[in-house]
């Protein structure tokens, strides 16, 4: 009887390597999109930027007309926050430019730019390597809908937070200990003394205690961080005088309903719709939110949780701006929600929520989702792509303006003969002197 020979199993055939050209195809594809983006962005700020200052430029030029030191204005509190870094950028941008207006325009784009490698950096961080989906990030962040900080009244002080606060994410992922605090604590004060970047100096004592909470190691480092964090705050609101940004600010305001859509409304200006309130209008701060919350729920399950913390940071401070600017403008219409100037912020929230799909355990809904967030982006934005142009050419009016001053001298006629104004309010600004001042040392609209 004959024995049945056992036949081992075959094995399988190697899988050939994939062609060196191939792998690195997404970084290409990211590259490419990301360079024709910030062209794009920089060749439309130099159409439509005016070397004129413009709104809040009148006043918080103010200590360059008195000519006072730039140091201590790292300090100095302006409306609801302080200045921190963007006032010695302003003074540094004025000494090489004899306060070219247009200077803080293009700063304003290096920065936004800063901004979308520092998110590239942060996703390669968070999954090890990037991926073609990735082209969404320079598209988010690097939209024209937020025409405003570059077109309007461009203050730093409303840029260099979003900078920092990614910036601070990234030293959430550092992993020697000593460094990860010390970087942590050195970003979270100069953030918290700079623009909205407050709200980050309220997130870290969380993030600290959170973390003290589910890991005793070093404990006696993260009470010492705890104390510094708190330290800074105590030291933003030494002398802090609470100062609307609006003459008709009420809490609670009378029509409490008008927060909510004040504040979903914000979230669809991202997408390019300018549209007033209507029943969709919701859906995008809804999805956000529900990423929000699904990413506390594997923050809170999680053994390995650091991953996820600059997701909720990022969620974290594009809400509390949105409720911010909901409690502190909603008095001026719901319809102010759509203002450009809140792309930037909103932008950080969709950049969550992408950095929530992009890290999801299975490949299949983590590819899917992804690919469908950045074709909705792309879509809108591509629908909506006239926006920033027609905006663009009514904050181009300021060099009809300035051409108009330069012939007539007269800020009334000129008002009137552009029907646009730089300020709604001159004699306030004292406007009439500071023109007999840029004048007289051949400064900003007089520099050529």
């Amino acid at each position: 009887m004959s024995v049945p020979t056992r036949v081992a199993p075959a094995r399988r055939a190697a899988q050939p390597a994939p062609a060196p050209w191939l792998a690195s195809l997404p970084t290409a594809a990211i590259a490419v999109a990301f360079v024709a983006l910030a062209a794009r962005l920089i060749l439309f700020v130099h159409r439509y930027a005016v070397n004129i200052l413009f709104w809040d430029q009148w006043s918080y030029y103010q200590p360059l007309f008195d000519g006072d030191n730039p140091l201590p204005r790292f300090f100095w509190q302006w409306g609801f926050h302080r200045m921190g870094l963007s006032y010695p950028a302003i003074w540094a941008l004025a000494q090489i430019s004899q306060w070219d207006s247009r200077y803080e325009a293009f700063f304003n784009v290096a920065v936004v730019i800063l901004e979308a490698l520092a998110a590239l950096w942060l996703k390669r961080r968070l999954t090890g390597r990037l991926a073609i989906w990735d082209i969404a990030i320079p598209v988010m962040l690097l939209n024209l809908f937020q025409y405003e900080i570059f077109l309007g009244a461009p203050n730093p002080e409303n840029r260099l937070p979003l900078l920092l606060v990614l910036l601070f994410c990234l030293c959430l992922l550092v992993e020697r200990v000593r460094l990860r605090y010390a970087l942590l604590l050195l970003v979270n004060f100069v953030t918290t003394f700079t623009g909205y970047g407050v709200f980050v100096g309220c997130l870290t004592p969380l993030i600290l205690l959170f973390e003290l909470a589910r890991d005793r190691a070093h404990w006696r480092l993260k009470l010492a961080a705890l104390g510094v964090s708190l330290a800074t705050l105590a030291a933003f609101f030494n002398g802090y005088v609470f100062s609307p940004s609006v003459d008709c600010y009420q809490f609670p305001h009378p029509r409490p309903l008008e927060y909510l859509q004040f504040f979903t409304l914000m979230y669809q200006t991202f997408f390019g719709f300018r549209q007033e309130f209507t029943w969709w209008t919701p859906i995008p701060a809804l999805i956000l939110l529900a990423g929000c919350g699904y990413s506390a729920w594997r923050l809170l399950r999680s053994r390995d949780y650091q991953p996820m913390l600059p997701v909720m940071v990022l969620y974290g401070f594009s809400f509390v701006f949105a409720a911010e600017a909901a409690i502190g403008r909603v008095c001026l219409g719901v319809g102010t929600a759509i203002a450009s100037r809140y792309v930037t912020y909103e932008a950080l929230g969709f950049l969550a929520l992408y950095l929530t799909l992009v890290t999801l355990p299975r490949p299949a809904p983590r590819n899917g989702l992804a690919l469908l967030l950045l074709s909705s982006v792309v879509a809108t934005h591509a629908l909506n792509d006239g926006v920033a142009t027609r905006r663009a050419e009514y904050y181009f009016k300021k060099d009809d303006w300035k051409n108009c001053y330069l012939r007539y001298e007269d800020i009334e006629q000129c008002d009137k003969r552009t029907k646009f104004a730089l300020y709604p309010n001159p004699a306030e600004v004292h406007m009439a002197e500071k023109m007999a001042f840029l004048k007289a040392h051949k400064l900003n609209l007089y520099k050529d």
